[in-house]
């Protein structure tokens, strides 16, 4: 998420894909503990959402027991602000 935001800083929109954080921002792209494959970034329409599949190992497209009843992602969502 800090590599994401200071991406942001830098050209004024979120990257297309989490790879385009490499090397500037980060020195690779961190694994899901619970999947073995790179955390899922998606941009929205008002920002973004990262996620972990979270202990169940399923992929809850970023919702959480807070959205979906069983769903159990770990997810960052960040809306765009507008300054």
């Amino acid at each position: 998420a800090v590599a994401l935001a200071g991406y942001q800083r830098d050209f004024g929109k979120y990257p297309a894909s989490v790879d385009q954080l490499v090397p500037k921002y980060l020195e690779h792209i961190r694994r899901d503990s619970f999947s073995g494959r790179p955390l899922t970034y998606r941009k929205t329409t008002s920002g973004y959402v990262l996620y972990s599949v979270g202990p169940n190992g399923k992929d809850d497209h970023g919702r959480t027991a807070d959205f979906e009843p069983g769903a159990d992602d770990i997810s960052i969502r960040v809306p765009v602000t507008v300054k």
